[in-house]
C-alpha cells in the first residue's frame, strides 16, 4: 500500500461506476444523425479515408504546457494540500474510426514544485514529479471538436517528511477543438 492515494474497494466502485457513465454518455451524445441514417457532419470517409480538405483526428501529437497545480495528501492519519507550478510533456497516437469516434493513448510527465503542508508534526511533503499513462474514447461534437473520456495509471515522487514513490489510477473528461488553418492529412 502506498502512502498517498489509498482507495478502498468502495472507492474503486465508485470510480468504475464513473468511468461506465461516461462512456455511456459518450455513446449516447456521439454520431446524432448516424442513428436515423442520414449523412453526419462529420468527415467524409471513402475507401482511402477522409476526403482531402476534412479534418482528421489520426495521427501522432507531441505537446508541452506550463500551469498550476494541486496536491492532497492523507498519511500517517494526517491531512494536508499544497499548490504550485506544474510544467508537462505529452506524447499520444490517435485514431479516428467509425461515424465520429476516437480513441488514442497517451504518456506525459509533469514537473512540479508543489509543496504540501500535512499536519501532526509530520512536516513538508513536496511532490517533484509525477508520470502518468492512459488512453481516451470519445466523440466528434462538429468535426474539429471531440468531447472525450479519459482514464489510466498515475505514479509521483514525493521527498520531504514522506519521502518515495505513491500511485494510483485516474479518471477524466475533456473537450479538444482544432485550430489549425490548414486540414490535418491521414496518411
Amino acid at each position: 500500500r502506498s502512502c498517498v492515494g489509498n482507495e478502498t474497494r468502495q472507492g474503486m466502485n465508485d470510480m468504475k461506476r464513473l468511468i461506465l457513465g461516461v462512456a455511456a454518455a459518450l455513446m449516447l451524445s456521439a454520431g446524432q444523425a448516424a442513428a436515423d441514417g442520414l449523412p453526419s457532419r462529420g468527415a467524409v470517409r471513402g475507401p482511402d479515408g477522409p476526403v482531402a480538405g476534412t479534418w482528421n483526428w489520426t495521427g501522432f501529437y507531441v505537446g508541452v504546457g506550463i500551469g498550476g497545480g494541486a496536491t492532497e495528501i492523507d498519511a500517517l492519519g494526517q491531512n494536508g494540500d499544497g499548490e504550485g507550478i506544474l510544467g508537462t510533456v505529452v506524447v499520444g497516437y490517435d485514431r479516428q474510426f467509425g461515424p465520429g469516434w476516437v480513441a488514442g493513448v497517451f504518456a506525459d510527465f509533469d514537473f512540479s514544485d508543489i509543496t504540501a503542508e500535512v499536519g501532526g508534526g509530520v512536516g513538508d511533503v513536496d511532490q517533484i514529479y509525477s508520470w502518468s499513462i492512459g488512453g481516451r474514447l470519445g466523440g466528434l461534437i462538429t468535426p474539429k471538436t471531440l468531447l472525450y473520456a479519459t482514464g489510466g495509471y498515475t505514479q509521483t515522487e514525493l521527498e520531504g517528511s514522506l519521502e518515495g514513490t505513491a500511485d494510483g489510477y485516474f479518471v477524466g473528461a475533456g473537450l479538444e477543438r482544432g485550430e489549425s488553418g490548414e486540414a490535418r492529412q491521414h496518411r
